[in-house]
Parts: C-alpha cells; structure tokens; sequence
C-alpha cells in the first residue's frame, strides 16, 4: 500500500520536474468505521466494542428529592467494551440522564475517581445534578456481554445541587439495561 505513494514520489524527484510531495495515510478500520490513529470510535459498532443500542433505565430517589423517574432510551456517550474494556453509557428521557463511566466489569463495585455516576433529574422545575465519584454509590453489573450491560446501583447520602446553585442530598436506588 505504501509502494504506489512512494514511487511517485521516487518518480517525481527523477523526473526533475515540480516536486511531488505525497504523504501516506493510515487508518484503521473499526467494523464499519474507519478512523485514523489516535481517533477513538464514536459509537459502539465495531469488533472492540460491545453493541448496545438500545436501553432503559429506572431511578428511584428518596431524602431531599423524591420520586421515581423512567429513562427510556440510550443518549450519547454510547461506548461500551466488556471486560476488561470501558464504559461511557448514558440513558435518558431527552431531559433527565444517567451516565456511568469507567472500566468495565461483573460484581459490585463503589464508585472512585475511576468509575462514576451521574444523575441529572427534575425536580419541578429545577433540574438537580448528582455526581457519585466518592463511593457514595455502588455499582453492580450483572451482565456485561458483547451486546448486553445490565445492573443496579444503590447510592446513601449523594451530594447534589439544582440548577439554582442550592445543595441538597439524596438517596437513590435503579436499575439499568442495554442491549444490542
């Protein structure tokens, strides 16, 4: 592949002629998307990758904010690699969202600098973040397959703010699901 760009380059500076400069490209192919090095894939098809396309996940909260909220869909970011690859999975209603990210893996496991959960869900009409980095919640996964990632999560005291600067905390329990 790298004899043609070469040869004409050879060609071209023995011609004597204008100088003919060809850079070669590589890119890779990722199922049926092609990158280049350094790029990481955009979404989930390809032999790497699991894929999931579809997903629903469901939200219950208690403490300062209530309430039980259904996630019906995958949003973006939707990178999934089984063990021991990584997750950047969010599901959402196209308002509220649920994202965990970090490596991939089967168990229980408290969340860290390595793997988080964020929420974002209304409460009236104030949207709360609630960001668990610091083992205020733990993550089981039940299944983590090529085209399948299901578990649940269990959170205790998650700090959170609405969207008017005002702190809050809350409790919070789901369940989650993707598939391919």
């Amino acid at each position: 592949m790298l004899a043609l760009p070469l040869t004409l380059v050879l060609l071209g500076a023995a011609c004597g002629g204008s100088e003919l400069v060809t850079t070669p490209t590589v890119s890779a192919s990722v199922g049926t998307q092609s990158i280049s090095p350094g790029q990481l894939p955009t979404s989930s098809p390809g032999g790497a990758t699991g894929t999931v396309t579809a997903g629903n996940a469901t939200i219950q909260l208690s403490h300062d904010i209530t309430g039980t909220v259904q996630l019906l869909m995958l949003g973006t970011p939707a990178v999934y690699s089984p063990p021991p690859g990584s997750t950047a999975l969010t599901w959402t209603d196209g308002l509220q969202s649920m994202t965990i990210a970090g490596d991939s893996f089967t168990g229980p496991l408290p969340t860290s600098d390595a793997l988080s959960l964020s929420l974002s869900v209304r409460d009236g009409t104030e949207i709360v973040a609630l960001v668990s980095t610091a083992g205020e919640c733990t993550i089981t996964i039940t299944t983590a397959v090529e085209r399948s990632f299901a578990g649940s999560f269990s959170c205790a005291n998650l700090a959170g703010t609405r969207a008017s600067g005002d702190a809050l905390t809350a409790d919070a329990t789901g369940t989650f699901a993707a598939t391919g």
